[in-house]
């Protein structure tokens, strides 16, 4: 049974969910609503002036407590403050911690001058738990030394500090800035750290050994160095609480990785190849993953080239490729975004395989950047086997041949047909999948193709058949939602017709036969 809310805190929820304009006529109404009202208007700051006009005109000191003490997350939204005032201010202003409650600091929306770090921070209260770094200025090689003093006044000064980030806005970012080579020895200072992000600069060998040690850490994301040394043997003890791991890497630099370092509880790992990986390579990232992380405890696996220069589409991934993959025998997610990859060449077989290795999967996206070309194309005959053996699968993409049948004839002839139906000939289909990526596979008569697909997956919704306009897998779909309509109609029928029978039948039943 829930507790009856208090009338302050049905307040407070109240303006929690009002618009500043309406706070500021609650404020100067009621007694008992100016204090919920101001907490809620001084939440989330839009600018440093509110809180300078709040300064004594000429004091050094202040007494009582500020508007700053309800302030939890510094959002500047409107102009930025010019850099001189926020210095004058620090130079003039009376001793006193201005954000005593501050919980989430952003640093690229305030706009001052990375030289103003330090400052800002002093006047922050110990209760920061959200830090994001991201500097607007452009890179210099001396940014490590920049950044040492306010790093070491967030180790010193926000104990309970849960998340840090650390990177810059710009585009033309500095990837082989040093500032990774700080975090050895501040990592300690950390006792309560948990998420840690750093996706453009570069981390070391040494400093990334040290964060991982963190026995709060729980989810890391970094840019592993192309040139790192890393040991011979993992000897490393990683935090048991570290689960989502997701590296920006080449492909040699994460091989590397995967030799000195296990990562025996993740269960979320998301790659981001800064190389254009070869395709004969793709089995020498497989079988590092499948030696880095647990079969029995990885269950969200992303992969992802982001070089965006890569013209050049070479090579096709073979089964042999990803068959490292299909020991994860809790996998719920694999997504292969490969834009530097002509195809994949994936055959009837092996996606048997992969619909009976994952019977937990929910998302299976192979996807390439070359439309067209194709080396080797599973057949229809593989769906039936994915709605059969992954009864929790949602999303799939896969490139398959649906010209499998020419006219009715043929599609009506194949109607039991266990070769292509599987177990699915006899019985009704219970996948829950919704959304198809066919990318560029090849179709000749569409609405056969539809009444299959309707068949086999019968909450599909959406199907993604590449760029066009009025393409064949756009007549599917719509054929599709015609078929959901003449399901739903019959279905009405069917439900009056039970209800007439039950009616009749209990009718039947009141009539009792009286003797004469």
């Amino acid at each position: 049974m829930r507790a009856t809310p208090l009338v302050p805190d049905v307040l407070e929820l109240i303006c929690e969910w009002t618009d500043p304009g309406s706070l500021s006529i609650m404020a100067r109404t009621a007694r008992v609503l100016h204090e919920p009202a101001i907490h809620a208007l001084w939440r989330v700051l839009p600018s440093l002036i509110p809180i300078l006009r709040c300064f004594p005109a000429d004091s050094w000191t202040i007494e009582g407590d500020t508007f700053g003490s309800s302030v939890r997350t510094a959002a500047f939204r409107s102009q930025p403050t010019d850099a001189a005032v926020w210095e004058t201010m620090c130079c003039l202003r009376p001793t006193i911690t201005l954000f005593p409650q501050l919980r989430t600091l952003h640093w690229k929306v305030i706009r001052l001058r990375d030289k103003c770090l330090p400052s800002f921070l002093i006047c922050v209260g110990s209760h920061l738990s959200r830090m994001v770094f991201e500097s607007l200025e452009r890179p210099s090689r001396d940014k490590a030394d920049e950044l040492r003093p306010s790093l070491d006044i967030i180790a010193e000064r926000f104990p309970g500090l849960q998340e840090l980030q650390v990177g810059h806005f710009l585009e033309d970012r500095d990837r082989n800035s040093e500032i990774g080579s700080l975090f050895p020895t501040l990592a300690p200072s950390f006792p309560s750290l948990v998420s840690f992000v750093s996706r453009v600069w570069p981390i070391t060998p040494t400093a990334l050994l040290s964060l991982v040690r963190l026995n709060t850490l729980v989810s890391i994301a970094v840019r592993l160095r192309d040139d790192a040394g890393w040991p011979q043997a993992p000897n490393t003890q990683i935090s048991s609480n570290l689960e989502e791991i997701e590296l920006t890497s080449s492909l040699p630099a994460y091989t590397a990785f995967s030799k000195a370092i296990t990562l025996p509880y993740a269960m979320d790992l998301t790659l981001e190849l800064t190389s254009i990986p070869a395709s004969h390579l793709i089995s020498d990232l497989c079988r590092a993953i499948r030696r880095q992380c647990s079969p029995d405890v990885l269950e969200t696996v992303h992969i992802d080239d982001v070089d965006t220069t890569a013209h050049a589409r070479e090579g096709f991934i073979f089964p042999t490729h990803l068959r490292p993959l299909l020991d994860f025998k809790k996998l719920e997610s694999l997504d292969l975004l490969l834009p530097s990859i002509r195809g994949y060449a994936l055959d009837d077989d092996f996606c048997a395989d992969m619909a009976k290795a994952w019977p937990r999967i929910r998302t299976l996206m192979l996807r390439s950047g070359t439309a067209g070309v194709h080396e080797v194309l599973p057949s229809v005959r593989v769906l039936p086997l994915f709605a059969i053996h992954c009864p929790k699968l949602e999303r799939l993409g896969l490139n398959f041949d649906a010209r499998h049948w020419n006219n009715q004839a043929e599609f009506n002839a194949d109607d039991l047909n266990a070769e292509i139906y599987g177990a699915l000939a006899d019985r009704a289909s219970t996948s829950v999948l919704s959304q198809l990526n066919v990318g560029s596979s090849p179709i000749l008569v569409p609405e056969l193709v539809a009444a299959f697909l309707d068949r086999v997956f019968p909450s599909l919704r959406w199907i993604w058949g590449g760029e066009g306009v009025d393409t064949p897998w756009e007549a599917v779909e719509r054929f599709l939602s015609l078929f959901k309509h003449v399901r739903k109609d019959e279905r009405r029928r069917l439900t009056q017709e039970l209800s007439k029978a039950s009616a009749g039948r209990a009718s039947g039943d009141r009539k009792v036969a009286v003797p004469r």
